[in-house]
């Protein structure tokens, strides 16, 4: 096997993905396990480490680390303070915390910060390693990159900066009216999206109503049988999506770097179609590891 140079981890509120990497960034091993912060007992972060990615670099113990994610959040192992947007990959790497341990040589990337003309102060924590990631590869060198999840990030980038991003928390929403709310009772507790309601959640969403007038229309579409229960789901993921796509791009963009797989990634390209967006699909492991090499350079780790 070629020598280790690097233990890239992203470690979110879910989940640990570690990448043990070789001196050109490429991936020797991998492991990856659910255990997330939120996993993480008070003061259990170094065990953990130790369990979960120690194996990787018992052959190389003096393998550098640097992590990204939530592992760097004021709920995390230690906070690395927000670094403000705009900004450019060596600022960012300026702004890296190096943890104290007796384990190994850890360093952590810090999150960003963003303040809208609006007086909104925005916030990400691990995407602006895999938007970093993209347009350090030439994947996305100019543009828009939307990162899809539970909260749902869109990040103006030019060639290593990131100039403004913003948030929707359009998954989180959609599981608490799915789960939480009035609609709940209408909505199966699981369902696949149905592609033809999903398409007209978008039809909705793009008469540019209100959406928390638009999303009561789920709950009568139920009561008069505007759709069967089990195409609802479809509906207000369109709907939800819908907006937030429409919002995001608002200001004409055309294309998007979209760092999503499977059905999400379905769902949001068929979202920016809708709206005549083009989508070039990236892979979250690839940009991931791509941005965490990058910084370990910037930072002359490798």
């Amino acid at each position: 096997m070629r020598d280790p140079s690097l233990l890239a981890v992203d470690w979110g509120t879910s989940s640990l993905r570690a990448y043990l990497l070789d001196e050109t960034g490429a991936v020797l091993k991998r492991h990856s396990a659910p255990m997330g912060i939120r996993s993480v007992v008070a003061g259990g972060y170094e065990t953990v480490f130790s369990e979960q990615c120690l194996p990787l670099i018992a052959e190389a113990p003096d393998t550098p680390v640097l992590m990204c994610g939530m592992v760097g959040s004021r709920q995390g192992w230690q906070e690395a303070p927000y670094v403000t947007c705009p900004t450019s990959l060596d600022v960012l790497a300026d702004g890296v915390l190096r943890v104290r341990t007796e384990v190994a040589r850890i360093s952590i990337v810090p999150g960003l910060s963003y303040q809208a003309s609006s007086g909104m102060i925005d916030v990400i924590r691990g995407e602006e390693t895999q938007i970093l990631g993209a347009s350090a590869g030439d994947a996305i060198s100019k543009g828009l990159i939307c990162v899809p999840g539970t909260h749902s990030k869109w990040c103006h980038v030019s060639g290593e900066r990131i100039e403004a991003f913003s948030t929707y928390l359009t998954g989180e929403m959609f599981e608490i009216l799915r789960k939480h709310s009035v609609i709940s009772q209408g909505l199966p507790e699981a369902a696949a999206i149905d592609s033809a309601a999903f398409l007209a959640g978008l039809e909705r969403a793009a008469q540019g109503g209100s959406l928390l007038h638009e999303v009561f229309g789920v709950r009568t579409a139920w009561l008069f049988e505007t759709f069967p229960p089990e195409c609802l789901p479809g509906f207000l993921s369109g709907l939800l999506i819908g907006t937030e796509v429409q919002h995001a791009t608002v200001q004409g963009v055309d294309r998007v770097g979209l760092i999503a797989s499977g059905s999400t990634a379905d769902n949001y390209r068929a979202a920016c179609s809708y709206f005549g967006v083009e989508c070039e699909a990236l892979s979250s492991e690839n940009v991931t590891v791509a941005g965490l090499w990058a910084v370990a350079r910037q930072l002359t780790l490798v």
